[in-house]
């Protein structure tokens, strides 16, 4: 589940309300178990995201609502990556506090952060090949987590068998 985004200007306030509000719609669910997606800062990269201010979109924000909603967690490592640039602060400081909140699910796509200021289509769910971090280490971390990784990478049958054959190779996938 995505946590969604307040329009109002963030403040401690607005970020509260929008964590609670996350958490008592997870917690409510009568749909099953449900997994919470770190979100991105939201409003630099793309048009549609002017005036968006995401929730849960750091390891502080994300250990809250889990802790209220009794929800589990989906990392996705885009969405690492770009609140890792958006903040200025390093990727895999970032990942690394993320991963100590033990994730479930993990979300992998290739990600090229200087083309997402341009055109976001153009620079998310790329490739895991066409990225700016590291992949080798990545393969590493999702590998040791040993949780189920969906790869949100485009429909290209080739490229996509290429990829589930280096991680399946590297004994990330079973």
């Amino acid at each position: 589940m995505h946590t969604g985004y307040v329009t109002s200007a963030p403040s401690e306030k607005t970020m509260a309300e929008g964590i609670n509000a996350a958490a008592r719609l997870a917690k409510n669910t009568t749909y099953g178990r449900i997994l919470i997606e770190n979100n991105v800062v939201g409003g630099t990269f793309a048009l549609m995201d002017k005036g968006k201010h995401y929730i849960c979109y750091t390891p502080e924000h994300m250990k809250e609502v889990i802790e209220l909603s009794g929800a589990g967690f989906c990392l996705d490592i885009e969405h690492t990556a770009i609140t890792a640039h958006q903040l200025g602060t390093d990727f895999w400081k970032l990942l690394w506090q993320f991963m100590k909140l033990k994730p479930e699910y993990f979300h992998l796509s290739g990600t090229r952060l200087k083309k997402l200021h341009a055109s976001y289509a153009e620079g998310h769910h790329l490739s895991i090949f066409n990225t700016d971090f590291d992949i080798d280490a990545i393969r590493l971390l999702l590998q040791k987590a040993g949780k189920p990784v969906c790869l949100e990478t485009p429909l290209d049958t080739g490229q996509r068998r290429k990829e589930y054959e280096f991680l399946k190779k590297n004994k990330t996938f079973k």
